[in-house]
C-alpha cells in the first residue's frame, strides 16, 4: 500500500505546466513542416500514391490503402491536426486525429519503418491524454478550458522515459553488435564520401569512425544516467542538442551531399529539454505576459479516481512493452518492429 501511495504521489506531483505547452508547441511545429515538405516535394506520391502495393505490417492486411489520390487525405488531416495542436486550439480533438492518421500512414508499409516515425506514433499517443493546453493555448485563452498553471509530473515524466527508452535501446543494440565496435564498418563506408571535402575531409579516416562508433554507443547508454540525476541533468541535456547538432548539420546534412536525417535531431532536443526544470520557460519568457502568467496561484489539474488508475495502467502496460519487446527481438535473434532496434544490428544464428 505504501509502495502504490508513493507512486501515486510521484506522477501526481503538481509541476509547472510551461515546459508541456512549450514540447507541445514544438511537436506541432515540426510536423507542420514535416508534411509540407511531403507536399512540396512530392515525396508522398512515390511513396503511398505511385506503387502499385505496399506491404503491411502482419496482420495490418486489412487495412485499406485510400484509391488514387485520396491518400493525401491523411495527409491533409496530418497537417490540419498538427496546427490544431501547436495553437492548442481544440486539443484534444486535434490530438485523436493527429495520433489515428499518422498511425494509419505509419502502418500502411512495412518497408517504410523507422524508428523515428515509431517515436511519434507514441509520443502521439500520450499526448491525447497530457494536459498540454492548460496554458500557452487558444482553448485556454478562449475560455473553452479551465486555467491551470500546474499539471500532474506524470505529465512530464512519460516523455522522459520514452526518450531514455529510445537511447538505451539504441545502444545496448550497437553493444551487442560486434562488427559496430570492433569494425566500425558502417560508419566507415558512410564516411568515406567525405573523402573529398576540404574542410570535413578528417571525418573519412578510419579512427574517426571508430572514434563515433564507441562514442555514440557510450552516449546512448549512458544519457539516461546523465538525465536521471539532477546534478548531472544539465550536461546530459547539453550532449543530447550537441549530438543532434552534429547529425543534422554535418553527419547527416543536405549541404555535405548526405541524405538529411528528417525531423528526429529536432525532436530529439525538443524532447530533451522536458529534463529541464518544468517551468524553464516560464522563468525565460516572463516578459510575454500575454502568454505567459507570472502568477502560480492556480489549482493543479484535478483528475477522479477512475482518471487516475487508467492513466497509471496505461502508463505501466505500454511502458513495459516499450521494454519487452525489444528484449524479446534480441532473444529471439528477430528483427520485430516496434523494438527500436535496427535490423542490421540484430545478430543473426
Amino acid at each position: 500500500m505504501m509502495i502504490k501511495q508513493r507512486a501515486i504521489a510521484f506522477l501526481y506531483n503538481s509541476m509547472d505546466a510551461s515546459s508541456l505547452a512549450l514540447f507541445r508547441i514544438g511537436f506541432g511545429i515540426i510536423h507542420l513542416i514535416w508534411t509540407w515538405k511531403y507536399f512540396s516535394s512530392n515525396l508522398f506520391y512515390f511513396q503511398y500514391v505511385y506503387p502499385s502495393i505496399l506491404l503491411p505490417y502482419p496482420c495490418m492486411e486489412w487495412l485499406p490503402r485510400l484509391p488514387g489520390y485520396g491518400m493525401y487525405l491523411p495527409y491533409l488531416v496530418v497537417f490540419i491536426c498538427s496546427l490544431g495542436i501547436t495553437l492548442g486550439l481544440f486539443f484534444r480533438l486535434s490530438a485523436i486525429g493527429f495520433f489515428i492518421s499518422y498511425l494509419y500512414i505509419f502502418s500502411l508499409d512495412f518497408t517504410g519503418y523507422n524508428n523515428h516515425f515509431y517515436l511519434v506514433v507514441l509520443l502521439a499517443f500520450w499526448l491525447i491524454f497530457m494536459n498540454a493546453h492548460t496554458t500557452m493555448s487558444m482553448d485556454r485563452y478562449l475560455g473553452r478550458i479551465e486555467n491551470f498553471n500546474h499539471i500532474p509530473f506524470w505529465n512530464i515524466w512519460i516523455i522522459r522515459f520514452q526518450l531514455i527508452i529510445v537511447y538505451f535501446f539504441g545502444g545496448f543494440a550497437k553493444a551487442m553488435n560486434i562488427d559496430w565496435w570492433l569494425h566500425a564498418s558502417q560508419l566507415n563506408n558512410m564516411l568515406s564520401s567525405f573523402y573529398g571535402n576540404s574542410i570535413l575531409y578528417f571525418l573519412s579516416h578510419t579512427y574517426t569512425a571508430y572514434f563515433l562508433a564507441w562514442s555514440s554507443m557510450i552516449f546512448d547508454l549512458g544519457i539516461g544516467g546523465l538525465l536521471f540525476f539532477k546534478k548531472t541533468r544539465g550536461i546530459g541535456v547539453c550532449l543530447i542538442i550537441g549530438f543532434h547538432a552534429f547529425n543534422y548539420f554535418i553527419l547527416f546534412s543536405p549541404y555535405t551531399g548526405k541524405t538529411s536525417i528528417g525531423i528526429f535531431p529536432f525532436l530529439g532536443i525538443l524532447t530533451g529539454l522536458m529534463f529541464l526544470e518544468p517551468n524553464f520557460p516560464r522563468q525565460w519568457f516572463t516578459k510575454l505576459s500575454t502568454w505567459v502568467e507570472s502568477s502560480l496561484e492556480t489549482d493543479t489539474v484535478s483528475q477522479s479516481r477512475v482518471q487516475t488508475i487508467f492513466s497509471i495502467v496505461v502508463c505501466i502496460v505500454i511502458g513495459s512493452l516499450l521494454v519487452i519487446l525489444p528484449i524479446a527481438a534480441w532473444l529471439t535473434h528477430t528483427a520485430l518492429p516496434f523494438t527500436w532496434i535496427n535490423a542490421t544490428l540484430i545478430p543473426k544464428n
